[in-house]
């Protein structure tokens, strides 16, 4: 074998080992964001004494989510003293993590899990199999393939029946906020909204209404789709319900129906919970909204 030809095939295989390394990366973001945040709340929770620091805080945990959605979502079950047997649904169960799994594996709460795409759900079902704890009881799961749309959100009540649920989790990187909108109606105690720090808290905006919205062709940065937390606590605040908590990684919000508020569990203003979206923190949140990505926007008050 010539020098060119060893060459050649020595680059074959580092593109190979690269190229199998990069499938690793998500997964690798997740294991070590979630000692990170598992460290310091271990840490808060255990001298909560010491800081000036809120309990909903110091209860972010990793086990299956992505931001510590586990730990506050636990608190909040907790805390607002749901005592009815518990249901959770998650819409957008993408992404190689999940804000109920834990629920379900861990805590024998049924599940169900929706994506338009069979290949998320797949992998929700191989953490599933992956994880299962022989000392647990692992609720029932049910794995539903629908791409969701304002359309056909009926659809999956009578699938389901949403007003059984207790907890919702929403990302679906689209028109969140006219689901979240429509899912207000079924007094759900809990819903885990995803909402976009880019988007200001200024001006309530959100994308347009396109059920077949996809934020990767919209815009080219990727980064103009859901809905600003104004948006969605305009929307919580006509339906009685209050925002609680954001998350310290700015992606989810948790929205409680005020029938379940308590001593522990109270609203929160915009500007008192909003974090800006830590994955992005090199990119300038206030220079984003440009003229241009205004035209792209709507001010939910407005529509």
């Amino acid at each position: 074998m010539n020098i060119k030809n060893l060459t050649l095939f020595l680059k074959q295989v580092l593109i190979k080992r690269n190229i199998l390394k990069l499938t690793d990366l998500h997964k690798f973001y997740l294991e070590t964001n979630k000692a990170k945040i598992n460290d310091i709340n271990f840490l808060l929770s255990k001298y909560n004494h010491l800081i000036d620091e809120n309990q909903i805080a110091s209860s972010e945990y990793q086990v299956y989510s992505k931001n510590g959605e586990d730990g506050v979502i636990l608190y909040l079950l907790s805390q607002a003293k749901i005592s009815s047997d518990i249901k959770c649904l998650e819409i957008g169960s993408g992404g190689g993590s999940s804000n109920i799994l834990n629920l379900n594996l861990n805590f024998g709460y049924e599940c169900v899990f929706v994506d338009g795409d069979n290949k998320e759900l797949s992998r929700v079902k191989e953490i599933t199999r992956e994880n299962i704890n022989n000392d647990r009881k692992k609720g029932d799961s049910t794995y539903i393939e629908m791409f969701l749309t304002t359309k056909n959100l009926q659809e999956l009540d009578e699938k389901i029946d949403l007003k059984s649920v207790t907890l919702c989790s929403l990302d679906i990187d689209g028109i969140d906020y006219y689901i979240f909108e429509q899912l207000l109606d079924y007094k759900i105690p809990i819903i885990v909204c995803e909402y976009n720090s880019f988007l200001s808290t200024e001006n309530k905006y959100t994308i347009p209404k396109i059920d077949n919205f996809s934020r990767y062709e919209y815009h080219e940065s990727t980064l103009v789709f859901g809905a600003a937390l104004d948006a969605l606590v305009f929307s919580a605040s006509k339906n009685n319900y209050s925002l609680v908590y954001c998350e310290n990684n700015g992606v989810n919000a948790f929205f409680v129906n005020n029938k379940y508020l308590s001593d522990k569990v109270v609203p929160k203003t915009v500007n008192e919970a909003f974090k800006e979206n830590f994955k992005y923190k090199n990119i300038s949140h206030k220079s984003f909204l440009t003229e241009e990505i205004r035209s792209l926007l709507v001010s939910v008050d407005k529509l």
